[in-house]
């Protein structure tokens, strides 16, 4: 068997064998696939801010990461109680420096691998001290690192990297480029000639600590990591100092015994002998964060925190002392940290941390469910008992999460005994799953009974108005969302209505006549102009749309298959001009009472499902005549004149007698209506010889107020609208009669 193991792959394979195969040793797995440990490589992130016209071309998202790492590093530091001030460097030269005053990473050697605490930290995957033996836990207590891959990301993906620990008066450097442990020709300059070590040369060089005692006393003991970004892995090497100033301040929240400097020489006007100096100290922690962002603005409550401890058990597999692998529940504790206000801004800024990594993910959605619980149950429990001035009834809707955080800013931060488990090497999500229902527990609790408080009780109510407000609100525009999906089903059907006749052309100098009844409908098909005048018929009188809302409008038919017609994408708000299949509508109703009345109508659903259509002069109402006077003798025997209405009738008699003639030889009849004329008879259709009215909004915001209140008295359903309405139908006939 071993000797068929030893054997060449047969022909057949296709010529594969163990020989195509390749161990990747060292860091080399993280510069085959950097995107994998640290994120995008490509895409170019911001120097200065967004904006900045120092902007150019600078680190990715990715480069910002190595940053992360190292920081964080030094943070778990100071977190963990060893140390208290942390100093970041950018340099002229693109490099980057984090120094701290922690315990420094051990420069011993390790009695299972034979390499120093050093080279494991920065120049092998997967060690380091954050993991746990079974019966002796971590040296940390929480930690942000994940694999013991970070520091190792930092040294395979830059040029130059150079470690210095100071312990018990000694100082230990290590330097390296691309992974690879050596030296370089200048310790100073970051371009320098570089020597690899050979195989056997010491990696970590020792001496006495020489340094000044300035320096000695500022760091007695630490760590010191300075690197400068390869660009052969970057699009760019410029410091993205934007989201680098960002990370070391969200840092200095969440380690508040700290204190973190930055001292910048690439920034407009920075130098390295006149460097920006920054410092960040937020011995509040989070609550620091939560008061600075609501500095300006109304504010509806006061901050709200609390830092509560919490257990929880894991199913984890162990080593045993046979060397064999099994499970045991395990119990780790947690340390859960809120920090809120409500505000009046719009939008809701609820940021979650998990030992000190800037995160979304289990805290972040348990906070959401027990604030969600907490504060759902108090609004019931005190709408349901009627409390007194309590600012949420019975007929309210149910107040959801995007309620209760309108509004709202907060921190949420989970301090981890266990490991955090981040979805990936960037840490953007937490995915530990028994965080969910420790911090939902604990919010719901904690928020409660702070609401519950009677000390709390004035602010409570401000913060239950203002969520019920919300509530109020967004069941509005649900129903609003919903009449318009209404709107769209209803008004979305490709088929033109059946009543209409439609025109050739569309848009400019088209027209959409609007008739009374089926036999005036008839006689404009045949009179129209088929190019550019189209016709829907209407039977007799329609509804009355003011105030109506728009299903009852669109349960109409009639009003529907218009609307359809005028293809405007909507009625009301949604009505669209731009998009209307016409260009003009034209109203044509008998000359009488009846026909101004349905005349009336109409132009109440124009004027509420078509806005802007009257404002823009593109509605007219048609003219045609009342009564029609025929010469029955003399030269102008068998033609006849067309006249609008009574008065026209009464003076076209009066200047007829004058002038000697008999009345008996004119035969006068009254229209009984539009489709009692001949088609070919039509005058009133034919733009030539058409009298319209041209119904027109002088001033717009005043004659719709106007409007208004002429709708709201005439067609007003509402009981005292019925009452004013009777009040002017009396007095107008009284002065009729007088």
């Amino acid at each position: 068997m071993a000797e068929r193991s030893r054997r060449s792959a047969p022909a057949q394979a296709g010529g594969y064998s163990a020989d195509d195969m390749r161990e990747l040793t060292g860091l080399d797995p993280i510069r085959q696939n950097p995107a994998q440990y640290i994120g995008d490589t490509s895409a170019v992130s911001v120097k200065h801010g967004k904006g900045n016209a120092a902007d150019g071309e600078n680190l990715t998202g990715g480069g910002q990461h190595l940053l992360t790492e190292v920081l964080g590093n030094s943070s778990d530091e100071a977190m963990n109680g060893y140390g208290d001030y942390i100093e970041v460097r950018f340099a002229a030269d693109q490099s980057i420096t984090v120094t701290d005053n922690g315990r420094g990473v051990p420069p011993d050697v390790n009695s299972s691998t034979g390499k120093t605490g050093i080279e494991m930290t920065f120049l092998t995957m997967n060690a380091g001290g954050k993991f746990k033996e079974k019966g002796k836990g971590s040296t940390y207590k929480t930690a942000q690192g994940l694999h013991g891959v970070g520091a190792a990301c930092v040294a395979a993906l830059s040029d130059r990297l150079d470690v210095t620990v100071w312990r018990d008066g000694r100082e230990y450097r290590m330097s390296a480029k691309q992974g690879r442990p050596g030296s370089f020709a200048d310790p100073a300059k970051i371009r320098s000639a570089f020597t690899p070590c050979k195989p056997g040369d010491p990696v970590v060089t020792e001496a006495p600590d020489k340094r000044p005692a300035d320096e000695k006393k500022k760091f007695p003991h630490g760590t010191s990591v300075r690197w400068h970004p390869d660009a052969s892995i970057w699009s760019g090497t410029d410091i993205p100092l934007y989201d680098a100033y960002r990370f070391v301040e969200l840092q200095s929240y969440m380690v508040p015994n700290c204190v973190f400097k930055v001292i910048d020489e690439v920034s407009p006007g920075a130098s390295a002998a006149k460097p920006k100096v920054t410092e960040y100290h937020h011995p509040g922690g989070i609550d620091d964060m939560v008061g600075e962002k609501t500095a300006k603005g109304t504010n509806i409550s006061p901050i709200i925190s609390f830092d509560v401890p919490a257990k929880y058990t894991v199913n984890e597999v162990i080593e045993r002392d046979d060397g064999t692998q099994g499970s045991e529940e395990v119990e780790y504790g947690m340390n859960i940290r809120v920090s809120m206000r409500w505000t009046s801004r719009d939008g809701v800024d609820v940021e979650g941390y998990a030992n000190a990594v800037h995160c979304s993910g289990k805290h972040v959605d348990g906070f959401r469910r027990g604030l969600s619980r907490g504060v759902g149950k108090w609004i019931k429990d005190n709408r349901d008992a009627g409390t007194k001035g309590f600012p949420a009834k019975k007929t309210d809707p149910v107040p959801d999460i995007s309620d209760i955080t309108d509004g709202m800013v907060a921190a949420i931060e989970v301090l981890l005994e266990e490991q955090c488990f981040f979805t990936s090497q960037t840490k953007e999500t937490l995915n530990n799953a028994p965080v969910y229902s420790c911090v939902s527990d604990t919010v719901a609790e904690q928020i409660g009974a702070w609401l519950s408080a009677r000390k709390n009780a004035t602010a409570a109510k401000k913060i239950a108005k203002a969520v019920m407000d919300s509530a109020r609100l967004r069941a509005k525009q649900k129903k609003e969302k919903e009449a318009a999906k209404k709107i769209k089903d209803t008004l979305g059907v490709s088929s033109k209505p059946a009543k209409l006749v439609d025109c050739q052309n569309e848009g400019p100098g088209t027209e959409l006549l609007i008739a009374e009844g089926d036999s005036a409908g008839g006689t404009i098909k045949q009179a129209r102009n088929g190019a550019w005048q189209a016709l829907f018929p209407v039977r007799g009188v329609t509804l009355n749309c003011y105030g109506a809302k728009a299903e009852k409008i669109l349960s109409n038919n009639e009003f529907a298959d218009l609307a359809n017609a005028m293809r405007g994408g909507g009625i009301g708000k949604y009505f669209d001009m731009d998009k209307r299949r016409y260009d003009r509508i034209g109203i044509y109703t008998d000359a009488d009472e009846d026909g101004n009345y349905i005349r009336s109508l109409l132009l109440v659903f124009i004027y509420t499902c078509f806005p802007g259509m009257i404002e823009a002069g593109k509605v007219f109402a048609g003219c045609p005549p009342l009564y029609s006077i025929t010469y029955t003798k003399g030269p102008k025997k068998g033609q006849t004149v067309h006249v609008a209405d009574e008065a026209e009738r009464d003076r076209f008699v009066d200047r007829y007698v004058k002038g000697g003639n008999d009345l008996g030889d004119l035969n006068i009849q009254r229209s009984k209506g539009l489709g009692e004329d001949n088609a070919d008879e039509i005058e009133w259709l034919d733009p030539k010889t058409r009298k319209v009215r041209v119904i027109t909004v002088d001033d717009v915001d005043e004659a719709k107020a106007q409007a208004e209140g002429a709708l709201q008295l005439l067609f007003s359903a509402r009981q005292e609208d019925r009452a004013a309405r009777r009040v002017w139908i009396d007095d107008t006939f009284e002065k009729e009669v007088d």
